[in-house]
């Protein structure tokens, strides 16, 4: 699936400070999803003066790693196609008692099968 983003070059280094930070290196190249961009409130042409945003969400390129970084320290490239791959997650979640709780003799449930159960489960 396609969505519309624009695409930035870093021009200056940054170290980023959070583990949700993104490093940069001059001439890395960041995708922004134009989604992200108006959940903040911004209009069309606001992504061509990224000194004005403040800090944006994206993909370095280079890293093909996904975090915040500073408008400051990168140029409007221009508008691009990005495509989103759709995953579907599946979780199943099994709880067993810790404790050998009094249950009526046929659902009775004893430590071993606990731990049976949760070896049968884990992932």
């Amino acid at each position: 699936m396609a969505v519309e983003g624009f695409q930035f070059i870093a021009i200056y280094v940054y170290n980023k400070d959070w583990d949700e930070d993104l490093d940069l290196q001059p001439g890395d190249i960041l995708t922004v999803s134009k989604t992200s961009l108006t959940s903040l409130g911004l209009k069309d042409g606001d992504e061509e003066h990224p000194d004005c945003l403040g800090w944006m969400v994206g993909v370095n390129k280079r890293t093909k790693q996904r975090g915040d970084f500073p408008g400051t320290y990168v140029q409007y490239v221009g508008p691009v196609k990005m495509y989103v791959c759709v995953c579907v997650c599946v979780c199943v979640c099994v709880c067993v008692c810790k404790e050998r709780k009094i249950l009526p003799e046929s659902t009775h449930i004893t430590q071993r099968e606990n731990s049976l159960k949760k070896k049968k489960y884990s992932v």
